[in-house]
């Protein structure tokens, strides 16, 4: 629970996420504070020093027996020497831990840093495994969605209204987008239609494989990106590509483009110009 002060009064108050003293002063009911380093060598005799307590960084310890500053008191964890009155970092207990040298020994306090935020876009931060006191960007590795592991980027359908996608670690899903069918008839006998079952899918012909009616043999051209020639035989389809082909056109002929991909060029006669 925090301590109330009155309008006007001035007290100190120790910031430990940063490692200093504070000299704080209430005006209007509003904090105002400012950095304060505390004079702690001026409450010990002569010959005799102290420092800031680092536990405390308004406080001071108690008084020593003053040591020339070059002298090396503290070792840190990589093993180089660190001086009295010196603030260091050290990782030696695989934690980060914020130090302080003082006359006898180090005392220390773990300091562990917030990694947020300052990555580009499908990476995330975390702590650095070779060094504790440092943040760094990692590659995300994906989505967990009901127990399945999505890479990022996925995208897959998780009913017949809606699909979900894996975004730099979080799962995203909204409604699928409603199918817009071309008119007219398809290329495939009428009883061969295999009917679409919701908005988000048109009515189409069967695929190689798929069931087609038994009643009569049916066959049909596919003209996609490639041209097929599909039939029905013993209840299913069967495509292969075009077996017809086409003839090229003479070299007194001019080719004029396919009107798809299982119609032939047209081929006209080179004029004379006569």
């Amino acid at each position: 629970m925090g301590v109330l002060h009155a309008p006007g009064s001035t007290y100190m108050q120790a910031s430990h996420t940063a490692l200093k003293c504070e000299r704080c002063q209430c005006v209007d009911g509003v904090k105002e504070c400012r950095d304060h380093t505390p004079t702690c060598a001026a409450q010990c005799a002569d010959g005799e020093h102290n420092d800031l307590d680092a536990l405390d960084p308004c406080g001071c310890q108690a008084c020593y027996p003053t040591a020339p500053s070059t002298k090396t008191r503290c070792i840190d964890s990589d093993l180089q020497p660190r001086s009295i009155g010196e603030w260091y970092r050290d990782t030696r207990s695989g934690q980060c831990m914020i130090c302080h040298c003082q006359a006898t020994s180090a005392v220390c306090r773990l300091m562990q840093p917030s990694c947020t935020g300052g990555c580009e876009e499908g990476f995330e931060p975390a702590l650095d495994e070779n060094n504790p006191c440092e943040c760094v960007c990692r590659p995300i590795s994906g989505c967990d969605f009901r127990g399945q592991q999505y890479a990022n980027g996925d995208t897959w359908t998780v009913s017949a209204y809606h699909n979900c996608s894996c975004l730099n670690g979080t799962v995203m899903c909204e409604l699928r987008a409603v199918k817009t069918c071309s008119p007219g008839a398809l290329p495939c006998p009428t009883e061969a239609v295999i009917r679409s079952k919701n908005v988000y899918e048109c009515d189409r012909c069967p695929a190689d494989g798929e069931t087609c009616p038994r009643q009569r043999v049916s066959f049909w051209f596919n003209r996609g990106v490639t041209c097929e020639f599909c039939f029905c035989i013993s209840g299913r389809a069967r495509c292969i590509p075009n077996p017809f082909g086409c003839s090229p056109c003479g070299p007194d002929h001019l080719e004029y483009p396919r009107v798809d991909s299982c119609s032939c060029p047209f081929c006209v006669p080179i004029s004379n110009g006569a």
